[in-house]
């Protein structure tokens, strides 16, 4: 007689668990939609390296082939064709790329959330990791362009999640689709094998290193690794590979060949640096994680030691020293972020010249935000340090949990993926798939123990808010000036009837309309692809040259009315 109650217990606990999955992601997919409509990605111009990944699809839409620009340095195949599809119902344009970016973006926010929640993360934890993830600066501005980070993350996120079950409910057919989506995002970037090899330390940690077992572990290493290496030899055998294609591989043999005191100093200098900036990115994650201090401070078995509190406390105040001392204050590395807000301004007077016409926020509010993204940094190391006795003891247990396993080879993966930035160097938005892995490490160490509560939830959906605020208000400058930009220039090329080789458009006008390999770069002009630089498209005016049109359009951070100068060299 106990059984329908029981049945119908367990179908109330069922249906409660769906209705809060549906609403999880309606939050998510809300606030993906209303960051898109408030920036607004209309637009048929490329952005950043856009121009070049666009030319691959405009020669698969054209002849059916690819064709890469010398500029390409990775597969890009998956990325191409993803893209393409877009523009198959109205005709190639930048807009349906930019779309196409957009729709995985929301792919990797859902997927990110099915893996904290795989990780051991309660749904509102869950929630705010994903939105933190998609309001990140780099991710958010990366989102609205047609560069290969989003894309990537989002099957790297998949993939993880497909990994993360199949290990855990030892499900091949989820396994088989994470190495179906992991040799996916390889055939956009190399560093795609981190994935595969994410599940092979996961899998041997959770399931022992039996024959079978690393065996299971070792084939997705192996499929990924023989798909790249074959498109490779494809490559040199029919079109040749694109001249950038090692460029990233050489620069760091390069750089191995340096003496060894000076590349050790150099990799702590950018670990540092990237522990800044996690600290940063995970900070509406730490904070309500700081608020249970119980889960934070490793209070648990194991989680005491001088060493788990020393460390932190001296690279807090190492940073902060630095910072008082040197005067440095965030950005610290170079691309997305930048004391302007957010993309790169690639116009001449701005990014050649560094006349600074482009209005720059006040130094205090990046003073503020350096203090904050250290403290950022010290909390996770707080977080992570007292787990490394738990993954070092980890053989000895029977049945490891997320903590264990997943954190452990999260952590591999971050550090596998990190080392060759460390040695060669990155811009910040290399540090995405970084963001990812380490929140999977903070979530899988404290997530089972962490109700964040109502301070928890406050405290980080304000942060949310700041990130957000910032992130789609210094997105929108960035797409509002660069319409501008393009407006000016498709003025002088369709209205003027003047010929491209004769502007200097910035990198990627001249890019699209003149890149040429066998360019030879000259100091007294932009580097990129410049024939004669007779009109010039900047923020504000130049010596030598007098401005014939002015292009206006409004930005929100401040608020105010920006320019876009068309110029013409004097006599």
């Amino acid at each position: 007689m106990a059984l329908p109650g029981c049945c119908g217990r367990l179908r109330v606990r069922g249906d409660d668990r769906l209705r809060g999955r549906v609403l999880a992601m309606c939050v998510i997919a809300c606030a993906w939609g209303l960051a898109s409509v408030l920036a607004n990605p209309v637009g048929d111009f490329p952005l950043c390296d856009d121009w070049s990944y666009g030319r691959s699809v405009v020669s698969l839409l054209g002849t059916g082939h690819l064709r890469f620009t010398g500029w390409v340095s990775m597969p890009l195949v998956v990325q191409t064709v993803w893209g393409a599809l877009f523009c198959l119902p109205f005709g190639f344009s930048f807009t349906a790329l930019r779309l196409s970016t957009l729709v995985l973006g929301m792919v990797a926010l859902l997927a990110v959330y099915g893996v904290l929640r795989e990780a051991g993360a309660r749904r509102d934890l869950a929630v705010l990791g994903s939105l933190t993830f998609g309001l990140n600066p780099l991710f958010l501005l990366l989102s609205y362009t047609f560069m290969t980070d989003v894309p990537f993350c989002a099957l790297m996120a998949l993939s993880l999640l497909l990994f993360m079950r199949g290990t855990r409910r030892r499900k091949p057919f989820e396994t088989a689709g994470g190495v179906a989506v992991a040799c996916a995002a390889t055939m956009i970037r190399q560093v795609g094998l981190v994935v595969p090899l994410v599940f092979a330390v996961g899998h041997l940690a959770r399931h022992g290193m039996g024959r079978r077992s690393l065996a299971v572990a070792l084939l997705p290493i192996a499929i990924a690794g023989a798909l790249l290496g074959g498109y490779r030899a494809w490559l040199e055998g029919t079109h040749g590979l694109p001249a950038g294609y090692d460029v990233q591989a050489l620069r760091l043999l390069n750089t191995l060949r340096g003496p060894l005191p000076s590349v050790l100093a150099a990799f702590c200098k950018r670990g540092a640096v990237a522990l800044v900036y996690l600290g940063l990115f995970l900070l509406p994650v730490l904070v309500p994680l700081v608020l249970r201090r119980r889960a934070v401070l490793g209070e648990r078995r194991g989680g005491r030691g001088f060493w788990v509190n020393a460390v932190p406390a001296a690279f807090f105040v190492i940073a902060a020293g630095w910072v008082l001392v040197s005067g440095r204050a965030m950005p610290l590395s170079d691309n997305i972020l930048s004391s302007a807000g957010l993309g790169p301004a690639t116009l001449r007077d701005e990014f050649i010249l560094h006349l600074h016409h482009l209005h720059e926020f006040p130094r205090p509010m990046w003073v503020a935000v350096t203090f904050a993204s250290i403290g950022g940094g010290a909390l996770l190391l707080t977080i992570v340090l007292p787990a490394l006795g738990g993954w070092w003891h980890l053989g000895r247990a029977r049945q490891p949990g997320p903590a264990g396993w997943v954190g452990l080879s999260m952590a591999v993966g971050a550090a596998v993926y990190f080392v060759p930035l460390g040695i060669a160097g990155y811009f910040d938005r290399y540090l995405i798939p970084l963001v990812l892995l380490v929140m999977v490490v903070v979530v899988a160490v404290t997530g089972a123990e962490a109700r964040i509560g109502t301070r928890g939830v406050v405290a980080s959906a304000s942060l949310l808010v700041l990130f957000g605020t910032f992130s789609v208000s210094a997105t929108h400058d960035y797409l509002a000036w660069n319409r501008a930009r393009w407006r000016a220039a498709r003025d002088l090329v369709e209205g003027a009837r003047v010929s491209p080789s004769l502007i200097d458009g910035g990198f990627e006008f001249n890019g699209w309309y003149g890149y040429d390999p066998a360019y030879r770069q000259s100091t007294a002009k932009s580097w990129w692809w410049v024939r004669d630089d007779e009109y010039l498209i900047p923020f504000g005016a130049v010596r030598g040259y007098g401005e014939i049109r002015r292009y206006r359009y409004r930005h929100w951070l401040p608020p105010g009315e920006g320019a876009i100068l068309v110029l013409r060299r004097q006599s």
